[in-house]
């Protein structure tokens, strides 16, 4: 399960928990309304006799109702269709779950249930569940159509099969992008069909392409026979990475069948390379972990977000914050914030201290460094001026836990593709590399931990990395 599905995988833990919510209130109300004509009366509960045999089977209900709506495409934002195909899937899978719900309530005993209350049940869901599921592919929509979500997709091969694959992939609202098309530049035929885009890389420019590109899936359309090595080669190359890799099946003459369909279009079929074997509720906890934490964090530290910038303000003058490209999930840049600790122009005079870093590999640092400002060395210190990166972790470009976010210029710097999977998860405000001593350790000690960290996250070693990372804050260890 890839990171960069995290706001997917999110929604879609979202809507299951929803649905699972909905059901038990419409059931409630409705119910209650059948009895007493008071659409919020409880008093049904009160007829029936419950016990834990009748709330476990109610808990299989639901998960047999979720079994449904997965089967019957609820949970499916890749799939093609309009809104007319959306609502008869909705219409479809509720009506389903109704029948559902109410032959497990009679199966369960639950005899206070009378004639009106299937059809206001069925109406009542039918309803709900249209409204609200229309307002989330709104959303997600409008935030494909603002180029938000965006994966970014390599196709290499230049056949009939991938060219009219990649049309589909690009003309129409699933969300995906070709950043180019990869083959042998004086082998390809195009037989008169045109590329969706006409940005070509031959064959040997694959590992400059995915290595310094934002690429979220590298898909292999190459002929098996005549290219076995070259795929080979290209698969081990994106693992290293921790970029997805897929081959599409139906260059085989086979039955689709034998295959199992992901999640990027719905009519073709691959086989999945990925390194990352974490679930996607695993990712969903981590992102609702992020979430709380981050509105948490943002709320109890406010007064010293403003008091810092104050003293930034009439200590040093505008700007207060920092903001700065980095490099995030999957290569791609976003902007950092920080308290300014150094002098405005900072960026500027990195290249005239190049001869001083004391720093090995990409890494750039000097112990002390003179563009940082008074005020600066007490953030520093104190890891104050990383408050802001809180903003950053509710908008879901950094987590609380992740891999340190590297400026443009140590990314260039690279020299080891193996360091590069450390890309493949979203960066963190804290890490291993933090609490195990920070500028202290060499910038192999610093790939090896984020590397470790990318491998083997949970949460539990989240939990334990935030608790390190207090007892590091407090005795400023490693910082400068």
């Amino acid at each position: 399960m890839k990171p960069n599905h995290n706001k997917s995988k999110f929604v879609t833990f979202f809507l299951k928990s929803v649905d699972a919510v909905l059901i038990i209130l419409i059931f409630v109300c409705t119910t209650g309304y059948a009895r007493s004509g008071d659409i919020f009366s409880l008093d049904i509960f009160g007829l029936i006799e419950l016990s834990a045999w009748h709330f476990f089977l109610f808990f299989v209900l639901i998960i047999l109702l979720n079994r449904v709506f997965i089967s019957m495409s609820m949970y499916n934002f890749k799939q093609l269709g309009g809104w007319n195909n959306q609502i008869c899937q909705v219409t479809m899978a509720s009506s389903v779950g109704v029948v559902i719900v109410i032959s497990t309530a009679n199966l369960i005993g639950m005899t206070g249930i009378i004639r009106p209350f299937p059809v206001l049940f069925w109406l009542a869901t039918l309803v709900f569940f249209i409204v609200y599921r229309i307002v989330i592919f709104a959303v997600l929509y409008w935030l494909s159509s603002q180029k938000r979500n965006i994966r970014n997709i390599v196709m290499v091969g230049i056949n009939p099969r991938s060219i009219s694959l990649s049309k589909r992939l690009e003309n129409s609202e699933l969300g995906y992008n070709i950043i180019g098309y990869v083959d042998n530049k004086s082998g390809i035929e195009m037989n008169g069909q045109k590329l969706a885009k006409s940005v070509l890389y031959d064959l040997s420019e694959i590992e400059g392409l995915i290595s310094t590109h934002p690429v979220d899936t590298v898909l292999l359309a190459l002929p098996i026979r005549s290219c076995y090595d070259k795929i080979a080669e290209m698969i081990k190359l994106c693992v290293i990475q921790g970029v997805e890799t897929r081959i599409v099946t139906d260059l085989f003459d086979t039955p689709y069948h034998l295959y199992q369909e992901t999640d990027l279009d719905s009519g073709t079929f691959y086989i999945s390379y990925d390194v990352d074997l974490h679930t996607e509720f695993q990712y969903s906890m981590e992102r609702v972990f992020d979430l709380v934490i981050s509105i948490i964090a943002i709320l109890v530290l406010s007064p010293v977000f403003f008091l810092i910038a104050l003293i930034i303000l009439f200590s040093d003058g505008w700007p207060m914050f920092f903001d700065q490209d980095r490099i995030g999930l999957n290569k791609r840049t976003f902007k950092m914030l920080k308290f300014r600790t150094m002098v405005r122009n900072a960026d500027q005079q990195q290249s005239l201290l190049e001869d001083q870093n004391e720093a090995d590999g990409p890494a750039f640092k000097i112990t002390n460094d003179p563009r940082i400002t008074q005020v600066g060395k007490f953030l520093r210190k104190t890891s104050l001026d990383e408050i802001p990166q809180f903003l950053n972790v509710f908008m879901g470009s950094m987590s609380i836990v992740g891999p340190r976010p590297l400026p443009i210029r140590d990314f260039k710097l690279f020299y080891q593709n193996e360091h590069r999977r450390r890309f493949s998860k979203k960066p963190g405000i804290t890490g291993l590399w933090q609490v195990g001593g920070r500028n202290e350790q060499d910038f192999e000690e610093w790939m090896r931990l984020d590397l470790e960290y990318v491998d083997n996250w949970s949460l539990i070693l989240n939990l334990k990395i935030i608790i390190k990372t207090i007892f590091v804050v407090l005795s400023r260890k490693g910082a400068y």
